[in-house]
């Protein structure tokens, strides 16, 4: 696992090419002073975005979120990631952060959003007062796992 990248994935540059293609230039990258060191932030917009891949962040419902048939704890290994996302997520929006989340299968191969789709939900997203967005590859989720939310 050491040798899985953890900055710079595909997924990651891909978020930022669907940034780019809505003018998006004030963004920072791994921005480690923030829980969660969120993958992009658009500090204007005090927005905190994540492009969590399917398999290593456990995307439920998603062909890649499966858990392997193997020895090793997978499942103990997805729960704390999944709880440590949530944390991560409830603590951003409770300092006043908008949370956009993008999995993999929304931005690269074949169930991948259209441009156009993607683009405008990210765009709504951002014009928009909702504190998260959850994008994925079979369409657009809102969270309403916290009081925020709601």
């Amino acid at each position: 696992m050491a040798r899985i990248p953890v900055r710079d994935t595909k997924p990651e540059r891909a978020l930022r090419a669907a940034l780019g293609r809505l003018g998006i230039a004030d963004l920072e990258c791994n921005a480690a002073h923030l829980p969660g060191q969120p993958d992009v932030v658009l500090p204007a917009l005090r927005t905190a975005g994540f492009a969590h891949g399917c398999f290593w962040h456990h995307h439920e419902g998603c062909k890649h979120g499966r858990v392997p048939a193997t020895a090793y704890p997978w499942a103990q290994k997805f729960k704390c990631t999944r709880a440590r996302d949530a944390a991560t997520r409830s603590a951003l929006v409770t300092a006043g952060w908008r949370v956009l989340t993008v999995w993999e299968c929304a931005l690269l191969g074949p169930d991948a959003l259209p441009q156009n789709d993607l683009d405008g939900a990210v765009k709504a997203f951002l014009g928009g007062k909702a504190p998260t967005l959850e994008v994925e590859g079979r369409g657009v989720l809102a969270h309403v796992d916290h009081p925020q939310a709601a």
